[in-house]
């Protein structure tokens, strides 16, 4: 089952319930689930100023340029049904006892803060190359100051 988290929908969990049915409507329809996280080099400034860094550099740098992929125009209403769809949190590194995590990667960014989350890619647009081979070829586009690396994995809804 693809994302269906059994939580008690007390006021806390309402956003994981709607993430979680979001994105299953979304699948259920065609588009195709990604698992993305992005990494962010050293920013200055409080864990609040920083968030914002980070937002406008995932706005700017990568999903517009994805937008003009997918659609020649995309911000016609007509083309919103074919841009990808993108569901971030800010988010802190978890350790974990069978995984090493590098240290570069918590010394900055109030402990290693960066994003993830979902992607969702439209079953209908413009954009026909693997979405994880697009991010490798065009590391240049997307990856450049704030960006660090940018990380993506499908998800098998099956699984």
């Amino acid at each position: 089952m693809f994302f269906r988290w059994s939580l008690v929908d007390d006021g806390t969990h309402y956003s994981i319930r709607a993430c979680s049915d979001w994105a299953w409507d979304h699948v259920l329809k065609g588009w195709r689930p990604y698992l993305i996280t992005i990494m962010f080099e050293p920013l200055n400034g409080t864990q609040e100023a920083v968030v914002t860094q980070m937002t406008r550099a995932i706005e700017q740098i990568i999903y517009s340029s994805l937008c003009k992929r997918f659609s020649r125009h995309p911000r016609k209403p007509n083309q919103q049904d074919r841009l990808p769809r993108l569901w971030l949190f800010p988010d802190f590194p978890v350790f974990k006892t069978d995984k090493k995590m590098p240290l570069a990667d918590v010394q900055f960014n109030h402990g290693g803060l960066h994003y993830n989350g979902i992607m969702l890619l439209p079953p209908k647009s413009r954009f026909k190359a693997d979405i994880i081979r697009h991010f490798e070829g065009y590391k240049d586009v997307y990856e450049r100051s704030p960006i660090e690396r940018i990380d993506i994995r499908e998800i098998d809804p099956e699984d």
